[in-house]
């Protein structure tokens, strides 16, 4: 059943990006067929290497809109920045780290201010993928400690880390 479906939501991809390459051509615009090959690569790509940190800011205006950005550290230690395959990292030991965090002792330390997406800033969300399933953690709802083993480990590996 899964299988089926992977197949169908394949070539449901590999036609929509046909008619794109086409209207790109025909509109002269090639950067739409690079974007949804990049994609492509990206989703089958993180189907063999699931993901161990996701991080996801929101918040502040830029040129284009709302600010975003997206960070993803897969279990293979690959680096994934905005949907773009990036260099590899040693990422065993922040893995172990991972799952030995008491996320219940993160989530007592509540966020009490105000959200800096109130005032042009960013809200960063942590999304961690343990042995026993995700932990979100979002700067708005949650003080995080900078001395938390989680947070200086993420640091040492200079993924996105704001002033706490």
């Amino acid at each position: 059943m899964g299988r089926a479906v992977n197949k169908k939501l394949f070539f449901l991809f590999v036609t929509v990006l046909l008619i794109s390459t086409l209207l790109g051509l025909f509109f002269g615009q090639r950067l739409l067929t690079k974007h949804l090959i990049d994609k492509l690569y990206f989703y089958s790509y993180t189907k063999v290497y699931p993901p161990l940190v996701k991080i996801e800011g929101q918040g502040g205006l830029c040129p284009n809109g709302i600010c975003t950005f997206s960070e993803i550290i897969l279990k293979n230690g690959t680096y994934v920045k905005d949907n773009k395959l990036g260099g590899k990292i040693d990422a065993s030991k922040l893995s172990i780290i991972i799952n030995a965090t008491d996320f219940n002792e993160i989530y007592k330390n509540k966020f009490t201010g105000v959200c800096p997406t109130a005032y042009d800033a960013m809200e960063i969300t942590y999304t961690f993928y343990t042995s026993h399933g995700k932990e979100v953690v979002s700067s708005c709802s949650v003080k995080i400690n900078p001395t938390n083993p989680l947070f200086v480990e993420m640091k040492n590996l200079y993924l996105y880390n704001p002033s706490f």
